[in-house]
C-alpha cells in the first residue's frame, strides 16, 4: 500500500499536507522520495538534480543557502495561515551548464532576500510572496502573480526582458529595463528604460516625474503630481489624488508604500473597474489582463490528507485526500 501512496503523490505533484510534519516530496524520473521535518526542503534539494520537482507542504522550512540546480519548487501557498514558508536569504546561482530546463518556483513565502545572481533562460516565479527580490543578472525571466515587499534591479545589472505580470510591489529600488504589466508599484526609485502597461503607481523617488526613458500606457498614478507622466513616452494615463477612490480596502502603508499584508485584496471598486481600463479593455491592476490574479495554482494542491493508523483485516488502508485542482 505504501507504493500506492507514492503513486498518488506523483500524480498530484504536490507534497502531502502534514503541516505538523513538514513534508517534502522529490520526483525524479518517475520515482518519489519523501522527507520530513524543518530540514525536509534542504534534504530534498541535496538529493535532487536539475529537472526534478520538489513539492512542500504547509509549514516553515529551513533554507538552502544557494540554489544551483534548475529545479521546479512548488509550495502550498504564500498568503494566509496555510502557507509554505522558507526563511532567511537565498542566492540563486545556477551554472550555465545547468540551464537546459528553466528554474520554476511557485506557491512559496520567502521571508528573507532572494538574490538572482546568475544569467538564466526563462525562470518563472509565480504565486509567491517575496520579502525582497534582488536581480543582478537575468535573461527572459517572468515574475507572475507575486507580492513583493522590495524589488531591486541593481544599477549595475545586465537585465534582458525581465517581465513582471500582475504583481504587487511595495517598494522598488532600481527597475531599469524591466517590463511591468497589470502591476501595482509604489515608491519607484529609478525606472530608466522600463515599460509600464496597465499599472497602478504610487509615488516615486522624491515624488519626481516618471523618467523620460520610461514608457507608460493606460496606467493610473496615485498622488498629487499632476505632471507625473509628462516626460515619459506613452498615452492614456490617468492621475487620481487618493487610493481610497479606486480601491475597496486600504492598500497604502506609511503614506508611501503598498501594503502587501495577507489581509489586503487590492480589489478595485466596481466604478474603478469600468473606468480605468487597460490596453486590452480589462481593468488595470492585478485582476485585469491575460493573467489576472486568482490565488489559484497551475498544479493540484493537497489541502488535507488523513491516513489510517493501520490496515483493515482484509489488508486495505483508508486514505482521505482533499485536493484543490489545478487552475
Amino acid at each position: 500500500m505504501k507504493k500506492l501512496f507514492l503513486v498518488l503523490t506523483v500524480l498530484l505533484c504536490c507534497a502531502t499536507s502534514y503541516a505538523q510534519q513538514h513534508v517534502a516530496t522529490l520526483a525524479h524520473n518517475g520515482n518519489v522520495s519523501i522527507f520530513y521535518g524543518v530540514d525536509a526542503f534542504k534534504d530534498a534539494y541535496n538529493a535532487a538534480v536539475s529537472g526534478d520537482v520538489i513539492c512542500l507542504s504547509v509549514g516553515y522550512f529551513n533554507r538552502v543557502e544557494e540554489i544551483k540546480k534548475s529545479i521546479t519548487l512548488r509550495g502550498s501557498g504564500c498568503r494566509g495561515g496555510q502557507s509554505t514558508v522558507i526563511g532567511n536569504d537565498i542566492y540563486v546561482r545556477i551554472p550555465s551548464n545547468e540551464t537546459s530546463t528553466p528554474l520554476k518556483i511557485e506557491g512559496i513565502k520567502f521571508t528573507g532576500r532572494l538574490y538572482i545572481d546568475c544569467v538564466m533562460q526563462n525562470p518563472l516565479f509565480a504565486n509567491c510572496y517575496l520579502n525582497a527580490l534582488d536581480f543582478h543578472n537575468v535573461f527572459n525571466g517572468t515574475v507572475s502573480n507575486c507580492f513583493m515587499n522590495y524589488l531591486d534591479g541593481n544599477n549595475q545589472s545586465t537585465i534582458w526582458n525581465a517581465n513582471f505580470v500582475n504583481c504587487v510591489v511595495s517598494e522598488i529600488g532600481d527597475e531599469r529595463n524591466m517590463n511591468f504589466v497589470n502591476c501595482l508599484l509604489a515608491y519607484c526609485s529609478r525606472c530608466n528604460g522600463s515599460v509600464f502597461t496597465n499599472c497602478i503607481m504610487r509615488r516615486n523617488y522624491y515624488d519626481e516625474q516618471l523618467d523620460y526613458t520610461a514608457t507608460a500606457n493606460n496606467c493610473v498614478y496615485i498622488g498629487d503630481r499632476n505632471d507625473y507622466f509628462n516626460n515619459c513616452v506613452g498615452s492614456n494615463n490617468t492621475i487620481v489624488s487618493s487610493a481610497d477612490s479606486i480601491f475597496v480596502n486600504n492598500v497604502i502603508r506609511d503614506s508611501w508604500y503598498f501594503n502587501v499584508a495577507d489581509t489586503v485584496s487590492f480589489e478595485l471598486t466596481p466604478a474603478a473597474q469600468t473606468q480605468y481600463l487597460g490596453t486590452d479593455g480589462t481593468q488595470v491592476g492585478i485582476y485585469g489582463g491575460m493573467n489576472p490574479y486568482t490565488g489559484l495554482f497551475s498544479y493540484p494542491v493537497i489541502n488535507r490528507m488523513q491516513v489510517a493508523n493501520k490496515s483493515t483485516d482484509d489488508g486495505q488502508l483508508n486514505v482521505e485526500v482533499e485536493v484543490t485542482p489545478a487552475h
